[in-house]
C-alpha cells in the first residue's frame, strides 16, 4: 500500500505530465505554469521567457519590461 505522500506525488506528477503533453511544453515550464495556474487570484504571469508561455495559458503573459510599462 502506498503512503499518502507517495499517492500525492503520483497525482501531482500525472497532472504535470498531462499539462506538459497537452500544451507541448518542457517539464520545467509545465511545472511553473501549473503552479501559477493553481492560484485563482493570479491573472498575470511575468517571465523572461514569455514566448514559451503565450497561447498556452489563460493568464496574461508578460516580460518584466512589459509588466513595468503596464504599471506606470
Amino acid at each position: 500500500m502506498r503512503s499518502r505522500r507517495g499517492a500525492f506525488a503520483t497525482t501531482i506528477f500525472n497532472k504535470l505530465e498531462m499539462v506538459r503533453l497537452y500544451r507541448r511544453m518542457k517539464l520545467g515550464d509545465a511545472l511553473v505554469l501549473m503552479v501559477a495556474e493553481s492560484h485563482p487570484q493570479v491573472d498575470t504571469f511575468v517571465t523572461w521567457n514569455a514566448k514559451h508561455f503565450r497561447d498556452k495559458t489563460h493568464l496574461f503573459v508578460l516580460t518584466p519590461s512589459e509588466f513595468l510599462r503596464r504599471k506606470t
